[in-house]
């Protein structure tokens, strides 16, 4: 039994021993690494190139011009918002999307949701298809679904744009307007307030009816309404339950 144990012992040591002596030559190759980058800034001079990584921020500045952002607006931690964009009450920008406001203005309406994974962007003068700059704009209670984009477009108010849409350059989409999923609006495209829209390219379809137009108010309720969830610090969620659980009482 005492063999077994010093052989075991041994084992332990040597095992020991090896990642000591690994870790040892892990920082004697590391620090070596550092020196031989640091005589290569030298030897290069000005003109030394250092890539410089730092954490994500959901909203950032760009050339000095931060994103306005309401109070009760949500931007998800993955999403990016950057540069001239401003965030209406109880819009939501939810996660991988981005919107980009580098060389003009973006603007999302209040209680306007920008779905996962979707573009916004905008035109500069030379950016553009017909030369011109132009910025862009969703009105209030409009819902972008996922995976679209958004470019340079104007967009009104109570919009439903089905996921993975593309609307380019100058498009307007009016009031209360409806677009398929998987639809395509070119550059200049009107398209009128009330109406049904799709295809590749998009095409008028049909009027909205009442009962759709009822169904979508409710469908951007449900967006909302997971926007406030999603947004709730852990004393709103406190209360919440507090208040829900008091109304529950009164009922019995």
């Amino acid at each position: 039994g005492d063999v077994y144990k010093r052989q075991y012992q041994r084992r332990v040591r040597g095992g020991r021993i090896g990642t000591m002596a690994a870790k040892a030559c892990g920082y004697i190759l590391r620090a070596a690494g550092k020196s031989f980058e640091g005589i290569g800034k030298s030897l290069q001079g000005d003109l030394a190139y250092t890539e410089k990584m730092s954490a994500h921020r959901a909203v950032k500045a760009y050339q000095g011009i931060a994103p306005t952002v309401a109070a009760d607006a949500f931007v998800a931690p993955s999403a990016s918002v950057v540069g001239k964009v401003q965030l209406g009450a109880g819009a939501s920008v939810w996660y991988g999307a981005c919107l980009r406001g580098d060389v003009n203005n973006i603007t999302v309406g209040s209680n306007s949701h920008i779905g996962d994974r979707s573009v916004v962007h905008v035109a500069s003068e030379a950016g553009s298809l017909g030369d011109k700059a132009l910025s862009t704009t969703i009105g209030e209670g409009s819902n972008i679904g996922p995976l679209s984009v958004v470019h340079a477009c104007t967009i009104g108010n109570n919009v439903s744009i089905g996921g993975s849409s593309k609307i380019l350059d100058g498009a307007k989409i009016e009031d209360g307007a409806v677009l398929e999923a998987g639809s395509l609006v070119g550059p200049g495209t009107v398209v009128p307030a009330g109406q049904l829209w799709g295809g590749v390219p998009a095409k008028f379809l049909r009027q909205v009816t009442s009962e759709e137009a009822s169904a979508l108010a409710i469908e951007l309720e449900a967006v909302s309404y997971t926007h406030l969830r999603a947004h709730e610090t852990p004393e709103h969620l406190v209360c919440r339950l507090l208040l829900e659980k008091k109304k529950k009482n009164k009922k019995k």
